[in-house]
């Protein structure tokens, strides 16, 4: 006797793929309309789940003697509590890595000129990406807030761009099952 089992349509793959799509286009857009309060809203729900994990390890630790655990959850407590209190701050400086990040990479990128592999277009290249990411550095250390939005906006743009390209994955395996 054989038993045929239907296929369920809920849990095939094609689906799950759709919704992971759909789910990162809800958070992209999300992302790109927000910009500068959605970064604060992640490092506020950052804040909340480091503090949360911080007060699991300190209770964990002080429960069982583990000094290491304790201290590791005591500081994991503050800075979740300070993500959460100061949002802001942690923004700005977040943006203020970015833009020192840039500027380094922007020197680096212009002083590689000694480099004996780099050649003459690539000398060429390599003085304009670093000339342009020193100017993006000293642009984002001037508008803070203006660098959290495009930052928003980029990381927005590719999680809809991601979210769309699994939608297709999704119709390209539905196609072929």
């Amino acid at each position: 006797m054989e038993v045929i089992v239907e296929k369920d349509r809920a849990s095939s793959p094609w689906t799950s793929t759709l919704v992971m799509g759909l789910v990162l286009m809800v958070i992209g857009v999300l992302l790109i309309v927000g910009r500068q309060d959605a970064l604060q809203w992640i490092l506020i729900i950052a804040g909340v789940l480091i503090a949360a994990s911080g007060a699991f390890s300190l209770y964990g630790g002080v429960r069982t003697g583990a000094t290491m655990l304790t201290v590791t959850g005591a500081i994991a407590l503050v800075i979740g509590i300070a993500l959460v209190v100061m949002p802001n701050l942690f923004s700005d400086l977040l943006m203020i890595l970015l833009a020192i990040m840039l500027l380094i990479i922007g020197v680096i990128s212009v002083f590689s000129l000694a480099s004996p592999v780099a050649t003459g277009g690539s000398k060429i290249l390599s003085i304009v990406i670093g000339i342009i990411l020193i100017v993006m550095g000293v642009y984002a250390l001037m508008n803070l807030d203006d660098t959290a939005d495009i930052v928003m906006i980029v990381i927005g743009g590719a999680l809809v761009l991601a979210g769309l390209l699994d939608a297709v994955e999704a119709f390209q395996l539905r196609g072929s099952s």
